[in-house]
């Protein structure tokens, strides 16, 4: 897994929201007896979001069999079963306009159109290590704290064929089956069984 550092923009975004939120919630438990809507407007309403922007915060990216995924709390998420390219740009996210999402409470992510790349999704923790990640039907922003190993994963998946993967599986007349690893045998110099 490839893990994310949070940079100053989500960290004051979650401070400053955190406290807001921690503020409103303080006063509807005080004052209370101003009835339900206000309770709920002060107090549930503030810990959904907070709870549910904690839910979906980036906890770091994996890539399997040239896939990428979000790790997040609640899981992982498949953002595109095939990675085309990726490309380190730390201007990815200058210029562009959120049109769904999270603008920094915990992680920046969501919706966003950008004038270099278009519509993408966004899932950033920190905007000073921003790669830009092109799939099938899908370009992403993401800030792993080691680009530079994740691009050369990414280089690697794509020059090792898919029937070398270690979890891929292939599927004959004979039904499905793992790929066969051969080893030699040192003394005999036969090949081991699959």
């Amino acid at each position: 897994m490839f893990s994310v550092n949070y940079g100053t923009t989500v960290r004051l975004t979650t401070l400053i929201v955190g406290v807001l939120l921690l503020g409103m919630m303080i006063y509807g438990v005080a004052k209370y007896r101003n009835g339900l809507p206000f309770f709920i407007g002060m107090v549930v309403f503030p810990l959904c979001t907070l709870g549910l922007c904690a839910l979906f915060a980036v906890q770091g990216y994996e890539i399997r069999n040239g896939a990428l995924y979000v790790v997040r709390p609640i899981g992982r998420l498949l953002v595109t079963d095939r990675i085309e390219s990726a490309v380190s740009d730390d201007k990815a996210m200058a210029g562009a306009t959120r049109t769904w999402g999270n603008a920094g409470l915990f992680s920046i992510s969501g919706w966003f159109h950008q004038p270099d790349y278009g519509k993408t999704r966004v899932w950033v923790t920190d905007t000073s290590k921003l790669v830009v990640v092109r799939g099938a039907n899908v370009t992403a922003v993401i800030s792993p704290t080691e680009r530079r190993s994740f691009l050369d994963e990414v280089r690697l998946a794509e020059q090792t064929p898919s029937c070398l993967r270690p979890t891929t599986w292939s599927c004959s007349g004979a039904g499905l089956h793992a790929p066969r690893l051969h080893t030699e045998r040192k003394s005999t110099g036969e090949e081991a069984p699959a």
